[in-house]
C-alpha cells in the first residue's frame, strides 16, 4: 500500500464516525437489552448473574433505570459512550501506522464516488 497524504479534514471525518459509532452504540445498547443488567443492589450478584454489568460499567458509573436496564435517555450513559469511541479510535489510530492512510483513501474514495453518483444522476435525470 502506497503512502497516502492524510490531511486533517480526514481525522476530522475520522473522528466524527466514532462520534457516530459511539451514539450507535450506546442507543443499540439501551435498545437491544433483553434482560436487565441489575437484578438486585448487590454488585456481586450483578457481576455473577449479567455479563452487561461489568467492572468498567461501575468505574464509569453507568445508569440504571428502576427495572436495571440501561438508560437509553442518560446524557451520562450517552457521554461514556462516545468518549470510549473517542478513546478506542485514537489508541488505534496511534498503534496502527497505515490505519490512517487507509481510512484517509476510504475516506476520498468515497467522495469520489458520490461525486460520480450526483453527475450521473444530474445527466440522466428527465424532466417533464
Amino acid at each position: 500500500m502506497e503512502d497516502y497524504p492524510v490531511q486533517f479534514w480526514h481525522y476530522l471525518i475520522i473522528l466524527m464516525g466514532f462520534f457516530v459509532l459511539g451514539v450507535f452504540s450506546h442507543y443499540f445498547r439501551a435498545i437491544v437489552n433483553f434482560l436487565p443488567d441489575r437484578f438486585s443492589d448487590s454488585k456481586n450478584l450483578d457481576m455473577f448473574v449479567s455479563g452487561g454489568y461489568s467492572l468498567m460499567d461501575r468505574v464509569l458509573e453507568t445508569e440504571y433505570d428502576e427495572a436495571g436496564y440501561y438508560r437509553g435517555d442518560s446524557a451520562k450513559n450517552l457521554r461514556n459512550a462516545t468518549v470510549l469511541c473517542f478513546v478506542v479510535c485514537l489508541i488505534a489510530l496511534g498503534a496502527i501506522p497505515p490505519l490512517d492512510n487507509l481510512l484517509a483513501n476510504f475516506i476520498d474514495l468515497g467522495l469520489v464516488q458520490l461525486n460520480e453518483l450526483f453527475f450521473y444522476r444530474l445527466a440522466n435525470t428527465e424532466f417533464l
